[in-house]
């Protein structure tokens, strides 16, 4: 079986409606749409619970958990049916040791719900 990675999906998940005529118009005058690298609260905290999920889901090599680690995130996630709801945020940003710069308000964050494919 292949090997399981963990990724974003942000594809329309975060309530955007980018302007389809804009992109035509762009297109029209020979302009590209840059996309800018996202730095937003909820994308640096997804970014770190990705990086999170696998090294716990990586059972070889360098970037695993190691013996005396445990997987606290698998085991949360289990508990709480694969939910990380927005109010339980900031906790998980600092169990992930974020710098205290990346971590906002609670209200910043949108539920996450994780999905893991079957190995």
């Amino acid at each position: 079986p292949s090997p399981v990675v963990p990724s974003i999906d942000d594809e329309g998940d975060d309530g955007i409606d980018l302007d389809d005529d804009e992109a035509s118009e762009d297109n029209e005058r020979g302009r590209k749409r840059v996309r800018r690298k996202r730095t937003d609260f909820q994308w640096l905290y997804m970014v770190a619970l990705q990086k999170r999920l696998r090294k716990e889901l990586k059972s070889t090599g360098p970037l695993q958990v190691n013996g005396l680690e445990r997987k606290w995130l698998i085991e949360w996630l289990e508990i709480h049916d694969w939910n990380i709801p927005w109010y339980c945020a900031t906790h998980i940003c600092k169990l992930l040791q974020m710098d205290a710069k990346q971590i906002s308000l609670p209200a910043y964050y949108c539920d996450i719900k994780v999905w893991v494919p079957e190995k």
